[in-house]
């Protein structure tokens, strides 16, 4: 599966920012958001500050919260 987090604008909701997480961290991000099956990794969720922060260091990418939506979504 290929996961990434989507960044919208929050007042307009256009997409700003599509940032692919790494296949290698796929059982870490798994860990991370909770998951207990195979099917919960196809659904989009609010990622929260915690959760933003070690999927930032993951990726290098520095991601800006506010006047955002932040979402982790499966696109394959």
């Amino acid at each position: 599966m290929k996961h990434v987090v989507e960044v919208f604008d929050r007042q307009s909701e256009e997409l700003q920012e599509s940032i692919e997480i790494p296949s290698a961290r796929e059982a870490e991000l798994a860990d991370l958001m909770g998951w207990k099956s195979l099917e919960d990794a196809i659904y989009v969720y609010d990622l929260n500050a915690g959760q933003l922060r070690e999927i930032e260091r993951w990726t290098g990418a520095h991601i800006a919260e506010t006047g955002h939506i932040v979402q982790l979504a499966c696109i394959a």
